[in-house]
């Protein structure tokens, strides 16, 4: 269970400093690859195609890097899995939609109205309405401006500047704004942490028969309560 193990230790993380080490996930990465040339080269299509698709979404600013790279790291393990050439991607789409859903029903706690759906919508639908309620964030709380001299390394512009292109910035990408005429600059900040949403998705892999069943279950534990 190294792919569910290698996961949990980078939700931890991710949780407590708001990032997914290289020293987790690059090693990782390396053994993953190794381990598929040597057990099954076939799937090193769907290892490659993440990498390159991963890549520009990390380059405009969609998803960390890390959790790129964490994915990356556990694709020859999770092959047997269901999904085909495409879990890979599946797991990114699940490690979104499953922390804009915990984030979402976080940021609403002190709206009961918004909430009292969740208790009469089965489990599975609960990603859909969780995200929707992510949606209704205010963007002020993702966006501050600041002075392109404290820019850092990692961090991801709200918008593309005309003349720029791409959102992360990177090393000599200060000089490169300054060059460009720009002093301030919007950068996203208070992202929600994809890890945890990551390893939640695992488990939901492995677990996906028996969460379905259980959540077929609320409806009728709701209204007992109610009633």
């Amino acid at each position: 269970m190294y792919w569910l193990i290698l996961p949990l230790v980078a939700a931890i993380y991710d949780w407590k400093t708001g990032e997914i080490p290289d020293w987790i996930t690059i090693p990782g990465v390396v053994l993953a690859f190794f381990y598929g040339l040597l057990k099954q080269p076939s799937i090193l299509i769907p290892f490659i195609s993440f990498a390159v698709v991963g890549y520009f979404m990390y380059r405009y600013g969609f998803v960390g890097g890390g959790d790129v790279l964490l994915i990356l790291s556990t694709i020859p393990f999770i092959s047997n899995l269901p999904g085909g050439v495409f879990l890979p991607f599946l797991v990114l789409l699940g490690g979104f939609v499953t922390t804009t859903t915990l984030y979402g029903i976080y940021y609403q706690l002190k709206k009961p109205l918004l909430l009292a759906p969740l208790l009469f919508i089965p489990i599975f639908l609960i990603p859909l309405y969780g995200t929707l309620l992510f949606a209704l964030v205010g963007k002020e709380r993702f966006v501050r401006e600041v002075n392109v001299n404290e820019l850092k390394e990692e961090d991801v512009l709200a918008e593309i500047p005309p003349g720029f292109n791409k959102k992360v910035i990177e090393k000599g990408d200060k000089e490169r704004l300054r060059a460009l005429g720009y002093e301030k600059v919007k950068i996203l900040v208070n992202l929600p942490k994809m890890g945890p949403g990551l390893f939640l998705t695992y488990l939901f892999l492995v677990f996906w028969r028996e969460a379905v069943k259980f959540s077929l279950m609320i409806p009728v534990q709701a209204l007992f309560l109610l009633f």
